[in-house]
């Protein structure tokens, strides 16, 4: 009865907030007291892969009126046997799951944005200590966007994603403390709440999506939406945000999507459906920067 009456007080809650934003932002495909119930009571395919990774699967035909494919993997942050790492190139490209091979990591994901016509991210990446790239994606002005206001950082065990809401800040991740550090962004969620996200065709269409987020039981999350098919629409990154909230995360960062999405599991190779191939299979993977890995 506990966790009844804590679903559907959230459920209320979520229901106020969400008209609230949707009123202020009149964003498209708005989300639904249906869209909740989907998300909350979705009976997942789950698999575990090891201690502490598991594997869920599901298909809707219906949420935010559109067919979504998602793929995600929960990776226990409290289990010690666990480990985190970030993988990239500061001028070349590779495939999510040649770059998981090649580091023998049980699972792994698509990390930042990247320059595919010289290689190399354009969003800061710090490996073992080591500067990859630095954040060179800005807008015309010369600014910092919102695709780049968002950093995880991983220190040993312990797993954080940051926000910082100050564009104006041309060198903030340069400042931060640590030594496995990515960025990227939009930041969907903060502090269990809905990050506020501007009006423009990044955010408002419809794409393949990829994300990381961490939820109030310490679990890290690796998403994929698959999308750019009949069977597969993809989300706007207000569904996503609204999806990863209902789902139980705390904080939420979204990762490069488009073509680029990849999910990985050892053992059973690309578990999502990448789209740059334009067929509804596991082969159109596209080559990236870098990566976040799972050991």
């Amino acid at each position: 009865m506990h966790t009844f009456y804590k679903l559907k007080h959230r459920l209320l809650t979520l229901a106020v907030s969400i008209a609230i934003i949707n009123c202020a932002n009149n964003i498209a495909h708005a989300q639904n007291a249906n869209d909740s119930l989907l998300i909350a009571t979705t009976a997942w395919k789950s698999k575990p892969i090891k201690e502490g990774v598991v594997w869920k699967q599901a298909h809707y035909t219906q949420l935010f009126d559109s067919e979504q494919e998602i793929n995600l993997v929960e990776v226990d942050l409290k289990d010690k046997k666990l480990g985190l790492a970030l993988e990239g190139f500061s001028d070349s490209l590779a495939l999510t799951s040649a770059i998981a091979q090649a580091a023998d990591a049980t699972v792994a994901i698509n990390g930042g944005f990247f320059d595919m016509t010289n290689g190399g991210g354009t969003t800061l990446l710090k490996k073992d200590g080591q500067l990859v790239n630095s954040t060179t994606l800005l807008s015309k002005n010369g600014e910092r966007t919102a695709r780049s206001n968002g950093a995880l950082m991983l220190k040993g065990r312990k797993t954080s994603i940051i926000w910082q809401n100050d564009l104006d800040n041309l060198t903030w991740d340069l400042k931060l403390k640590g030594k496995n550090i990515m960025v990227c962004g939009p930041m969907l969620l903060s502090q269990t709440q809905i990050n506020p996200l501007t009006q423009d065709a990044f955010n408002d269409n419809r794409h393949p999506r990829s994300a990381v987020a961490i939820t109030k039981d310490q679990k890290l999350l690796l998403i994929t939406i698959d999308g750019r098919n009949a069977k597969a629409q993809g989300m706007n990154l207000h569904e996503l945000a609204y999806f990863l909230y209902i789902y139980g995360a705390k904080e939420a960062l979204n990762l490069d999507g488009g073509g680029s999405t990849a999910l990985y599991i050892k053992g059973e190779g690309v578990v999502n459906y990448p789209s740059d191939n334009k067929l509804f299979d596991h082969l159109g993977e596209r080559k990236v920067a870098n990566c976040i890995l799972v050991y």
